[in-house]
């Protein structure tokens, strides 16, 4: 009954998750852009409570000790700093205002390079504060900022080559990555032939520097701040999180997604670091790019 509850009722859980936004798209019920912000911040905060909060119900038989109020609050202030992070628009809606004399190259690369930044602003900062709160209550803290070896993560990004290499072949992924490609202007020809070096350049830093916010969050927080009440336990429930952030993406990206949430989530486990997962992630990213840029451009 343990290993039932631990692995399989999370796993099917997650795939009703899949199916339904594949099959029935069940995201585009959620209050449009042109919602009010608390609206938005509001349902998505549900939807995190309900997709991670679900989860840790699924696998609660294996949690080594009773939540305490410190769980339960932190539990509910992270949800809440992730779905702010997904929701708050501000600086699109400044960069409409202040950005009409700008050329749309320009307007585009600030438009996503200022997102990133953005996002990571909502998201570092306050796990930090988080962390440093529970250090001083003599707590283990989550940030996962200690260093570990890093070559078995090469050894691991080695090992994904040909599954990239595999992805790239498929119509889904290059209609989808470069994203550089289809972000910017369809009509910007010099971007499309990947001749602007220097916004390639730029764009490709800012998208990978945004995974140490998604490390920090998915294999620091959510398993980290979690293993004094959940354990091992807290590596699932995150995966199955994780996963949800992919909808939108190919299938196959977001199916795996799991294995490599789960995984590093195991590495962040033992290691108590979250430097390993940065390095697969931001590698990864880049090579899904590259791969992308040369099926577009060369094929």
């Amino acid at each position: 009954m343990h290993h039932r509850t631990l692995l399989w009722q999370p796993v099917l859980f997650c795939v009703f998750l899949v199916v339904a936004e594949y099959g029935w798209g069940y995201e585009r019920f959620f209050p449009s852009a042109k919602s009010p912000l608390w609206l938005r911040w509001l349902v998505d905060w549900l939807y995190v409570l309900v997709v991670w909060g679900g989860s840790l119900l699924l696998v609660r038989r294996s949690f080594t000790s009773k939540p305490s109020r410190r769980d339960w609050l932190l539990f509910l202030i992270g949800a809440g700093i992730f779905a702010f992070r997904s929701v708050f628009q501000g600086h699109f809606d400044w960069l409409q205002a202040n950005g009409t004399a700008w050329s749309r190259p320009d307007f585009y690369a600030a438009w996503y390079t200022i997102g990133q930044v953005v996002q990571m602003a909502l998201v570092v900062p306050p796990l930090l504060l988080l962390h440093w709160w529970l250090k001083s209550k003599g707590e283990a803290g989550f940030a996962g900022l200690k260093s570990t070896p890093v070559g078995g993560y090469l050894w691991l990004l080695l090992g994904a080559l040909p599954l990239v290499a595999f992805a790239a072949s498929q119509p889904s992924f290059a209609n989808y990555y470069p994203l550089f490609a289809r972000i910017f202007p369809p009509d910007y020809v010099a971007f499309q032939d990947g001749n602007d070096i220097g916004r390639v350049a730029i764009f490709e830093l800012f998208y990978g520097l945004d995974f140490f916010s998604t490390e920090m969050f998915f294999r620091g927080f959510l398993v980290l701040a979690f293993v004094r009440w959940l354990g091992p336990a807290a590596i699932l429930p995150m995966a199955v999180f994780y996963v949800s952030i992919h909808f939108g993406k190919p299938l196959g990206e977001t199916l795996s997604s799991f294995f490599g949430g789960y995984l590093l989530g195991i590495f962040a486990y033992y290691s108590r670091s979250i430097w390993g997962g940065v390095l697969v992630h931001i590698g990864l990213a880049w090579l899904m790019e590259l791969a992308g840029g040369v099926v577009r451009f060369w094929f």
